[in-house]
């Protein structure tokens, strides 16, 4: 499964190295940060970002917003 995770990561980067800001993709890194390697400093950080990005009441600032705080209560 770390397997599967490796790669996610490594394709998540491929992404955002094209387009950094990438909301998206930034919210898929956070997940496997912390589901995939128990990084929740890293995550909080990309989550962070996609919450900058995207506006209040978009679906996925709401997502993010509720991952960000299941991972910093933890």
């Amino acid at each position: 499964q770390k397997k599967d995770f490796d790669k996610a990561l490594r394709q998540v980067n491929e992404v955002l190295a094209k387009e950094p800001e990438f909301p998206e993709a930034l919210f898929l890194k956070a997940q496997i940060l912390w589901e995939g390697f128990g990084y929740p400093e890293a995550a909080k950080g990309y989550l962070k970002k996609v919450l900058g990005f995207v506006k209040v009441g978009d679906p996925l600032h709401r997502w993010a917003l509720g991952y960000y705080e299941q991972v910093r209560r933890l």
